[in-house]
């Protein structure tokens, strides 16, 4: 609704009440989306909230790319921020420090491989709904890079 309507006042009062900025439609669409193509919105304060309050949908294979790149730069970039992770399960199993259940995305370019480790709570109701090969997006942190592996904690599986 926030991404169709050209009104500034609608869209802030819409998003302040608790709308889902991330909430997608049958294209995939977000509400950012839409209101970036908007020139009604164009460097209004809607389009600012819309901006900083939509968490950004990537893919393992960006990330990944990211990572293989330059690690440093996109270390400093993601670490600590919250997106949404789209790619396909190449494994799952358990964290044998904290017990809890890790599910990894796996990406490999020329000849590197990178994956991509989630931490997921036992109370995930979508996580019975998971398996490995299945795509899937997980919502966590970043928290860092080390030898090969991205780490994200405080996931959650969002679709």
């Amino acid at each position: 609704a926030a991404g169709n309507n050209e009104n500034p006042e609608v869209i802030t009062t819409l998003i302040n009440a608790g709308a889902d900025v991330n909430a997608k439609d049958k294209d995939g669409e977000t509400a950012l989306g839409y209101a970036r193509r908007n020139d009604k919105l164009k460097g209004t304060d809607a389009l600012k909230l819309l901006e900083e309050r939509t968490i950004p949908t990537v893919t393992a294979a960006q990330v990944a790319k990211e990572f293989l790149d330059n690690p440093f730069k996109a270390e400093k970039e993601r670490a600590g921020k919250i997106v949404i992770l789209e790619g396909k399960i190449a494994s799952m199993g358990t964290d044998k420090d904290t017990g809890s259940p890790v599910i990894v995305f796996e990406h490999s370019e020329g000849g590197q491989v990178i994956a991509i480790k989630f931490l997921v709570s036992k109370d995930d109701p979508m996580l019975t709904k998971v398996s490995r090969g299945k795509s899937v997006a997980v919502q966590g942190t970043v928290a860092g890079f080390d030898d090969g592996v991205i780490t994200m904690r405080d996931c959650k599986i969002v679709q």
